[in-house]
């Protein structure tokens, strides 16, 4: 009797045996056939595409980088560094000129007012302070 239940069971469970064996081994075969194949070109493609944009830098564009730089270097070479080393040299000379106007003139009359003139004016700002009560 549960023989006859067990027997009507097998063709259910043979089918879904088969169905995931078939499946899967169906999916392996598009794939190996197909899917791989297409995975295979785009890679294939992209390096081809990579190694032309690699050539053509090469051929094409480091050139005209190289030029620049090297125009780039002489214009540094023979027009900024100059001008930049010139400016320089005015600021430095700029500089030495203030220092000797500050030693030469500028500090000695600030010493001087402060020893002389202070002492004169004193009196003045007394005197102005004692008209307000």
């Amino acid at each position: 009797m549960f023989q006859g239940y067990l027997d009507a069971w097998v063709p259910i469970f043979d089918s879904i045996a088969d169905l995931i064996t078939h499946t899967f081994s169906s999916f392996s075969n598009v794939y190996t056939e197909h899917i791989f194949a297409i995975f295979d070109g785009i890679t294939n493609s992209f390096i081809a595409i990579v190694g032309i944009i690699g050539e053509s830098w090469k051929a094409n564009i480091l050139p005209i980088l190289t030029e620049f730089g090297n125009k780039f270097k002489e214009v540094y070479e023979a027009y900024a560094k100059p001008a930049i080393d010139n400016m320089m040299s005015l600021i430095g000379l700029l500089a030495d000129k203030l220092l000797k106007l500050w030693n030469g003139v500028i500090d000695p009359f600030l010493r001087w007012m402060a020893s002389n003139i202070l002492p004169i004016l004193a009196p003045i700002f007394k005197a102005v302070g004692d008209i307000f009560p």
